[in-house]
């Protein structure tokens, strides 16, 4: 127990000497008008005297208490401070930084006995005091003071009279207060309220209004005789003069858990709130604190948030929690568990890639159309895409093959300038999609001719398997769709593409070469840049794309046509030989052999090709079967078979045949002519020359039982003749 301090008026704290008036006893102390903090009072009789222990060093922060103590005949004890429940104890929280929170938590203030330099310095900064009483709850039992002429405070009897504003003689019930949780006052009576002695009369010389308090506090007596009282012969009721009921606080915490889930790698969740209050009595002092490197919280006086951190986390659950701590309430620590589900990030998709990033296009008002330019497009990491392409302008036209796109541009109708498109890649299931390219068309306007670069084809591709060392040969045709001179010159930028020539004067064709040797499997691209000095669209390009797949594991038969389809009549000759080639589509060598099942029909081997020939003799018209079988030792599609069929007809014969044909419509086409033979590819001089831009011709003179074969060629005014068509078959029967 703390020594006693004896009141000066210097003295804010410690303890006051007031005499007793035979049992009834209350409890006193200073407050100011700053906001009221909760302070705990010790009240204890001592002979004549009641002592009162303030145990707060709250500087100018006092708390008015009224605690009625348990009676025994003329003794009131009540628990000294540090017995007290906690939620009479004053814990202030102290909160920092703004990822946590740590709570500051010392020992009672009523464990410290302050010092007289403090208590002089707050009583002199603290702003003037005003007492102050806060009734008890309406309906607390009440007891009677043991003589109806006891006065609350000091030994000399005064008067009703000498309160002003208390009735005399009569009784009067405190309205209700709350101190520190539920405490149970009971109203007192007196007859005596004058206020006297020595040291309450200091007490008011230094606080004026202590006078005021006390008679507020004073009650009146029933009026009844006085009696001598007797000594009870048991304890009192408990229920009379029995110390307060205190509730000590308790944390509540809403909601009871909490759950995240992230994705591995997110730096930071969205907060989740947990609410905190008291759901007892008293002061609630609290603190938080969590348990996990990846929880993060920070609070409010009535809530934390807290977030949740996946940063270097693998996929998983984890589990922690947020505990929130108090010294003064009886349900603490109390924990929040925390769920944290982390799940994997995503593979990357594929992302796309289109080469080259812009085209640019020029013409002449009033000129040819540009030649077409390419795309090349291509893929980087794992999955598949699927390309789609489209383009934003009537002059402008997109043909999407395989992964290359052609842009062709129509200056029909436009005007000197220049003009803007856009070319959208999209690709279903890439990361980058869609991506867009560019496109300008330059045209100038038509004052002096200029040669065009018109390039043919657009671009090249080839296939081979990997480990193969056969170069592969197509042409370039190089020629000027404007005026004036044409001096061209041909780069190319990979060391697997070659040319035959740098450099020429006018239309020209030029042989690329495309060497697969050395190079791995996947798809490799190149570039030809052909450029025209003085031309209005130089330089153009043509990309390049050659597809090396991986070769088999062992040797695969390959051959060409599928099938053999023989017509003759019952009355004309034998049909023409067909022939069928033989390939290996794995690795290693192939060898291979070749039979037929029908007497009609005879194969021979000659080299890797299997010649076909039929003989209808003493055949009836009629449709006929066979089979050719080939069959390689340790092939993996070992044996093949190839169908063959004869159909032989019999009455009138048609002699004559028409081909048709797409047209050429370039501005220098001469005309066509026209090929014929009885073998594949075995043509000679033409059979038919045609002017102008006819596009069919019937063909008379023909041999019933024959099979005939036929291309077509388009040549200019220069004399230039175009590469053959595709060839056509016509059996006549």
């Amino acid at each position: 127990m703390h020594q006693p301090y004896r009141y000066s008026p210097n003295h804010l704290y410690g303890r006051l000497q007031i005499s007793p008036v035979r049992g009834l006893w209350a409890g006193l102390a200073l407050v100011s008008l700053t906001p009221l903090l909760p302070v705990a009072v010790h009240a204890q009789q001592a002979g004549n005297s009641t002592e009162l222990t303030q145990a707060s060093e709250q500087a100018a922060a006092h708390t008015l208490i009224r605690r009625p103590s348990k009676q025994t005949a003329d003794t009131v004890t009540t628990p000294p401070v540090n017995e007290m429940p906690v939620a009479n104890k004053i814990r202030p929280m102290t909160t920092t930084g703004a990822r946590g929170a740590t709570t500051s938590l010392p020992g009672s203030v009523a464990d410290r006995k302050p010092s007289s330099s403090k208590i002089n310095a707050a009583r002199k900064s603290a702003p003037p005091a005003v007492a102050e009483l806060t009734p008890l709850p309406a309906g607390s039992p009440t007891r009677t003071a043991p003589s109806a002429s006891r006065a609350i405070v000091g030994s000399a009897k005064s008067t009703p009279a000498s309160s002003p504003g208390v009735a005399p003689s009569s009784t009067a019930t405190p309205k209700p207060s709350t101190l520190m949780g539920n405490a149970n006052n009971s109203p007192v009576t007196s007859s005596a309220p004058s206020i006297q002695g020595r040291g309450f009369s200091r007490l008011s010389a230094q606080f004026p209004t202590v006078q005021q308090v006390v008679e507020q506090i004073q009650v009146t007596s029933q009026a009844a005789p006085p009696t001598t009282a007797t000594p009870p012969s048991a304890p009192p009721s408990p229920t009379v003069g029995a110390p307060p009921t205190v509730t000590a606080p308790s944390l509540a915490a809403s909601p009871a858990s909490l759950a995240f889930t992230l994705v591995s790698g997110t730096a930071a969740s969205a907060p989740q709130t947990i609410a905190v209050s008291n759901a007892g009595g008293g002061t609630l002092t609290w603190a938080a604190s969590n348990n996990q490197p990846w929880l993060h919280h920070s609070f409010t006086p009535t809530s934390v948030s807290v977030t949740a951190d996946a940063t270097g986390l693998a996929a998983g659950t984890y589990t922690g929690a947020v505990t929130l701590w108090s010294d003064s309430a009886t349900n603490a620590p109390k924990t929040i568990p925390v769920t944290l589900t982390v799940t994997a990030a995503p593979a990357a998709a594929p992302k796309i890639s289109v080469t080259p990033g812009t085209l640019a296009f020029s013409a002449t008002q009033g000129g040819s159309n540009p030649a077409t330019q390419s795309l090349a497009l291509s893929t980087s990491g794992t999955g598949t895409v699927s390309w789609s392409v489209s383009d934003n302008a009537a002059w402008l036209t997109t043909t999407q093959s395989g992964n290359t796109v052609a842009a062709s541009v129509n200056v029909s109708g436009l005007t000197a300038g220049t003009h803007t498109a856009t070319i959208t890649v999209a690709a279903s299931g890439a990361a980058n999609t869609p991506q867009t390219i560019p496109v300008s068309l330059t045209i100038a306007a038509a004052l002096v001719a200029s040669p065009t670069i018109s390039l043919a084809p657009a671009g090249f591709s080839f296939s081979a398997q990997a480990g193969s060392t056969t170069p592969f040969t197509q042409a370039l045709s190089i020629t000027n769709t404007g005026g004036g001179s044409f001096s061209w010159t041909i780069v190319d930028d990979s060391s697997w593409v070659t040319k035959s020539v740098g450099s020429g004067t006018g239309n020209g064709t030029v042989s690329i070469y495309v060497d697969p040797s050395g190079l791995p499997t996947g798809t490799h691209t190149s570039m030809i840049t052909v450029s025209v000095s003085g031309a209005a669209n130089t330089p153009q390009v043509v990309p390049v794309t050659l597809t090396l797949t991986a070769p088999p594991v062992a040797p695969t038969i390959g051959f060409t046509p599928g099938g053999l389809a023989f017509n003759a009549t019952t009355s004309g000759g034998n049909p023409a030989n067909q022939n069928i080639a033989i390939n290996n589509t794995g690795t290693g060598t192939l060898s291979w052999s070749v039979t037929d099942n029908a007497g009609w029909l005879t194969t021979t081997q000659s080299g890797n090709t299997i010649v076909a020939s039929v003989n209808k003799s003493g055949l009836a018209a009629g449709t006929y079967s066979a089979l050719i079988t080939v069959s390689a030792s340790g092939a993996t599609n070992t044996p093949q078979t190839i169908p063959v069929s004869l159909t032989l007809t019999s009455g009138t014969v048609n002699t004559t045949t028409t081909l048709t044909w797409n047209g050429n419509h370039e501005s220098d086409l001469a005309g066509y002519k026209i090929y014929r033979a009885t073998a594949s590819g075995a043509y000679g001089a033409p059979i038919a020359v045609i002017t102008g831009n006819t596009t069919s011709y019937t063909v008379t003179g023909l041999t019933a039982g024959t099979t005939y074969f036929f291309v077509v060629t388009a040549y200019d005014t220069a004399g230039n003749e175009s590469s053959r068509s595709n060839e056509v078959t016509k059996s006549i029967y």
